[in-house]
Order: C-alpha cells, then sequence, then structure tokens
C-alpha cells in the first residue's frame, strides 16, 4: 500500500470512498481528498473523537458495502454513512483483520491468534448478521462473496470452504494439486472464483 511516505506509520488497509481515499493505519484511520497531493502525509486528517473512533487506537480492516464504509480497530467494528461512525460489532477476545464488501454481504473476518479459530461475521443490508459456523473457518486470511450469493473462505486449514448462496451447511473444497499449506488465497473473475 502507500507505506512508502508514511514512514513509521505502516497503512494496513486502504479505499476510495466518497471523493476520498481513506486509510487504516497503526497510528488510527486517516482521510485525504482524492485529488489533493497524497504523498505528503502531513496534509491527512486523522479520524478520531469527532467522528466517533477513538482517538488513540490503531486500525487493520477497511470496506465498503452498500452505501457505508466500515473500519476494524481490535474487537470493535464501525461504520458510517457520512460523517460519524457508529459501532458496528464487538467480538472480545478477537481482532478484526480484514473486511469485504460483497452484493449482500459485508464479510468481517475476526483472527484471535493461533491458539484459536478466527471467524466471519456477515451483515447484510439491513445490519442483520450471522456468524460463521463452528469448524467453517480456521484463521482466516480472506473471505469473499461471489456473484451468486456464495461465501468463500481462504485460511490456514488445507482446503476452501464455501457456503452456498442459500445458506445452507458449508462445504469443502479441494484443490487438485500439489499438497501445500500455501493454498490461500481468493479472487472473483467474471465469470468463475480463481484459488491459489
Amino acid at each position: 500500500l502507500w507505506t512508502c511516505f508514511t514512514v513509521g506509520n505502516p497503512v494496513n488497509a486502504a479505499v476510495r470512498w466518497k471523493g476520498y481515499y481513506y486509510a487504516a493505519t497503526d497510528e488510527g484511520l486517516f482521510r485525504v481528498p482524492v485529488d489533493a497531493l497524497v504523498e505528503n502525509f502531513d496534509v491527512w486528517e486523522k479520524l478520531g473523537d469527532d467522528w466517533g473512533l477513538p482517538e488513540n487506537d490503531g486500525f487493520d480492516a477497511l470496506g465498503i458495502f452498500n452505501r457505508w464504509l466500515v473500519a476494524g480497530s481490535g474487537p470493535l467494528v464501525y461504520l458510517t454513512e457520512d460523517m460519524f461512525f457508529d459501532t458496528l460489532h464487538v467480538a472480545q477476545g478477537f481482532e478484526a483483520r480484514f473486511i469485504q464488501g460483497g452484493r449482500q454481504y459485508v464479510l468481517i473476518n475476526y483472527y484471535c491468534g493461533d491458539d484459536c479459530d478466527s471467524k466471519v461475521i456477515a451483515y447484510n443490508a439491513n445490519l442483520e448478521f450471522t456468524e460463521s459456523s463452528p469448524g467453517c473457518v480456521n484463521r482466516t486470511f480472506e473471505s469473499l462473496e461471489d456473484e451468486r450469493g456464495f461465501i468463500w473462505y481462504a485460511d490456514q486449514f488445507d482446503n476452501f470452504r464455501v457456503v452456498p448462496g442459500n445458506g445452507a451447511q458449508w462445504q469443502v473444497l479441494g484443490i487438485n494439486g500439489p499438497f501445500s499449506k500455501n493454498v490461500n488465497d481468493i479472487e472473483v473473475g467474471q465469470v468463475e472464483i480463481v484459488v491459489a
């Protein structure tokens, strides 16, 4: 990402939303207009108390879903439609590491260290949520929703898992290739899901 000009403050996630670039960093959530000199980090605005956010907490995850900007800081996930963030979700003992907006859901990937399984929270446009089934995800790297509403998980388990769009039980998808613990990336193509 943009860590070359945020020296000492790595950017963990970044999005473009409503005329601004937003950056989640270890020192907080920042934004700058898209037409500004983004390379000059001095012009970036730090979002804190006035925005409903903690003043001194780092942020690890950002995503866009529907009309909302969604940001993760430790166990807390916030969302905003305009100028003020509200708390969307809290998962004590977990850290929001990845947020991905899809067609029907925003997926929040929570990580809890090496001694327990992660969990993925899926919110719909009515802000109702479901949680990944026990045993479905391990330590997630990423999850995403395809155009049919299927939710795909990539994590430290040996295979991928997918939850069909009808909400049925998750299924295991193995890759026909050499066995590797490095099978951990998913991308949505035009008409296919690409796993690696």
